[in-house]
């Protein structure tokens, strides 16, 4: 995805890691889309005034809260930019033949794949407008052309996607599950569309009510019913843009369905309702037909603005999808680790011990609630903790780190010696084990195995502050004290205190 990647880079040249320039990007990128949604609905016939309506909502819709709130929602939203003006020169070329637009068309359909992968249902839909929208024939010379740019677009994302990404692990029998077990989400997130007051952070389809979805299907099937000037291929039309769009997010396994997905298959499902008499006949000149628009707004303006709120800080994002997500192992973890760096070690214990009962393969939560019984002293509880997250996550370097510190706390040397050991087989690289044996070294009075320990870790991390506080001990206790006094000029050009005692020893101001 990297021109999703490439924004978010562009945003840190301008902002460094202040949010405000992403969060700015996120409402251009929402406003220029908006703009695109609306330039389409007319490409399609539709009323100024239906399309006006249709496109605001659009802009403040509450499902689409995560694309501008939540950084990371930017990817569907940049999807839509690519996607709209793709589509847009799609109509335009079949309308003019014009080289300029077919060039415009599969340029932006190109940058749309390299936003992100569903992109690729988009020859689909075009070829689903041909058939249903225009009822013009196939086979055709301009037809022809299409599918050549399409091809060509495609192949080359898949070939430097297959270049830079390893192979999924995941068989296709394995996504074919994961689509089957998400589709009911289809009910739930029409149901965001038309009725969108069951919103959280991270949603999941166990804890997402059916309600609003099956409500939704009855108010349309009403809708369509009496309307005289519907256009049955259209209403197929939107609802085959929404489907196709949405489908290729229920092949991920994971089990939350993020409602900044729902960005591109909106589209679909506007034109979808564009085709009820409602929203034809809308007349924003009519006072009583305003003043009802304008109270929909408001409506759904106050939804928006009240759950973006939930997108302030981490702790408030997550203590949401707790509560909204309370089947979901993931959330009630997280959760705890945001208590964890708060200090409230007593409800962390409570949400590590439910993300368990919710899912015994919990990965880190073991580990976590292991750290929080280590610290009360409850060392055995602590080393059998480390021991299940071990069990379950055996490259988990952290595990074994920290079950040799519970070992080393209870006087067990030599399991603590094993254990950081196996902590180096997973990760060579860390600090925290080498640290521990060197210091087991310095105990034995194995000075000089201990320095080669510390100055090694100097090398592959030269901000671990702790080695170089056992260089200057070690030097200082060899009377080596030009060398003493060089780590401790390091560590003062770290910004670290020095001891007055340490001073005075090395004659050192």
């Amino acid at each position: 995805r990297p021109l999703f990647t490439f924004s978010l880079m562009l945003d840190a040249q301008i902002g460094d890691i202040s949010p405000a320039m992403y969060h700015f990007t996120n409402i251009l990128i929402r406003i220029f889309s908006s703009c695109l949604f609306f330039l389409l609905l007319t490409k399609l016939s539709y009323k100024s005034n239906a399309a006006l309506f249709a496109s605001l909502i659009f802009v403040i819709h509450p499902a689409l809260t995560q694309s501008v709130a939540w950084i990371p929602g930017r990817i569907d939203a940049l999807l839509g930019v690519f996607i709209l003006a793709s589509f847009i020169f799609y109509i335009n070329f079949l309308q003019s033949n014009r080289k300029r637009d077919y060039l415009l068309h599969i340029l932006f359909f190109g940058c749309s794949l390299f936003v992100k992968e569903t992109a690729v249902v988009m020859p689909a839909v075009c070829v689903l407008y041909v058939l249903l929208i225009l009822k013009t024939k196939i086979i055709s010379f301009q037809n022809g052309l299409l599918v050549a740019g399409w091809l060509a677009a495609l192949g080359s994302w898949y070939m430097i996607r297959a270049s830079v990404l390893e192979r999924a692990d995941e068989k296709l029998s394995g996504l074919s599950m994961a689509l089957l077990h998400n589709l009911t989400a289809l009910i739930q997130q029409a149901g965001k569309m038309l009725l969108p007051f069951n919103m959280s952070t991270m949603p999941t389809i166990e804890d997402t009510s059916y309600l609003f979805g099956i409500g939704t299907i009855i108010i349309l099937i009403i809708a369509f019913y009496n309307s005289e000037a519907k256009q049955i291929p259209r209403i197929i039309f939107g609802l085959c843009w929404f489907m196709f769009f949405l489908l290729p997010t229920y092949v991920a396994t994971s089990v939350f369905q993020h409602d900044t997905r729902l960005y591109v298959p909106m589209i679909g499902f506007s034109i979808l309702v564009m085709e009820t008499d409602v929203m034809r006949n809308i007349n924003l000149s009519n006072k009583k037909t305003l003043q009802m628009c304008m109270l929909i707004l408001i409506i759904m303006f106050i939804t928006t603005f009240s759950f973006s709120r939930k997108y302030t800080d981490r702790f408030t994002f997550w203590e949401d999808a707790a509560i909204n997500s309370p089947h979901s192992g993931l959330t009630q973890k997280v959760l705890g680790i945001n208590y964890s760096l708060k200090g409230e070690f007593d409800k962390a214990e409570a949400q590590y011990v439910k993300a368990i009962q919710l899912d015994s393969y919990s990965e880190t939560a073991y580990n976590n609630l292991g750290l929080i019984y280590m610290n009360r002293n409850e060392l055995e509880k602590a080393e059998n903790e480390f021991k299940k997250e071990i069990e379950i996550n055996p490259q988990f370097d952290l595990a074994y780190y920290n079950l040799g510190l519970a070992y080393s706390r209870q006087g067990k040397i030599q399991e603590a010696w094993e254990s950081w050991q196996k902590t180096l087989v997973v990760n060579p690289q860390n600090a925290d084990a080498l640290n521990s044996i060197a210091l087991l070294y310095f105990q034995q009075e194995k000075y000089k195995e201990a320095a080669d320990i510390w100055l090694s870790i100097i090398r592959l991390h030269p901000d671990y502050l702790n080695a170089y506080e056992n260089l200057v001990t070690y030097y200082h206790k060899q009377n080596d004290l030009p060398k003493a006094v060089y780590y401790v000029e390091q560590l003062r050009s770290k910004g670290v205190p020095i001891p007055p005692q340490i001073l005075k020893e090395l004659n050192m101001n």
